[in-house]
């Protein structure tokens, strides 16, 4: 488990294949929610998920979880949340499968703490970068990380590896940097669902302020590489 890991960490921080990457899960992502919404014109299969009650409500938790454990955006799938359990329950189900996949990847973090200095080398430059900065900001920094559009799993994985993040502030900084992101998914459907394009035009206010603290996140990510780089040569 400990080689995939690292293996899908190698490929996901080379820049070009995060680019691939990134631009094949989004277009995924995008088809699989535009799929749905068209075969739900009618409302009936929104209502057929319903009508399976509590079993259907922890497969879609269920379903987040394992969502959010690939570099997928979660968004698109919060999207088909909104659109079948209305605005507060989807909000609160797709937060709750974001949460349970934090606590997965955590524990898998954990379990790879023991690994050899020798392994730990073979780790992204980028990635090791992501952990000294993380390392030296603490609970704030490791919130700033998170708040970068980055796949919030290469953040856990990175935090997790990090003795000095306990439990408390490796769970309280994931709650609060999705929200940003499903706040702006939240106003884009209401927006959209309800022809008032101003909410939609809103939506992309939270973003905007996100890649303007993101800036400042990967200047100090930057000088953190650069100085692993002059410790490895």
């Amino acid at each position: 488990m400990t080689h995939i890991v690292q293996r899908s960490l190698r490929n996901l921080l080379q820049k070009r294949r995060t680019l691939w990457l990134g631009t094949f899960f989004s277009v995924i992502a995008i088809f699989s929610v535009v799929a749905f919404y068209l075969a739900d014109r009618s409302g009936e299969l929104s209502l057929w998920i319903r009508s399976a009650g509590p079993f259907g409500v922890f497969l879609a938790i269920g379903l987040m979880a394992l969502w959010c454990v690939t570099p997928v955006p979660s968004e698109g799938l919060l999207l088909v949340f909104l659109r079948i359990y209305g605005l507060l329950c989807g909000l609160i189900y797709a937060w709750i499968g974001f949460m349970i996949s934090t606590m997965m990847v955590y524990w898998i973090a954990r379990s790879m703490q023991a690994l050899k200095s020798d392994q730990k080398k073979q780790v992204p430059l980028t990635f090791r970068a992501t952990m000294a900065f993380i390392e030296a900001s603490g609970s704030v920094g490791l919130l700033m990380a998170r708040l970068l559009p980055v796949p919030a799993v290469v953040f856990n994985y990175a935090a997790g590896l990090l003795p000095s993040i306990s439990l408390f502030p490796y769970v309280w900084t994931a709650a609060v940097s999705i929200l940003p992101y499903y706040l702006m998914a939240l106003l884009l459907y209401v927006g959209v669902s309800t022809g008032v394009w101003g909410i939609a035009v809103v939506s992309g206010v939270p973003i905007l302020l996100v890649l303007w603290m993101g800036r400042n996140v990967r200047k100090r990510l930057d000088q953190h590489r650069a100085e692993n780089e002059m410790g490895n040569s």
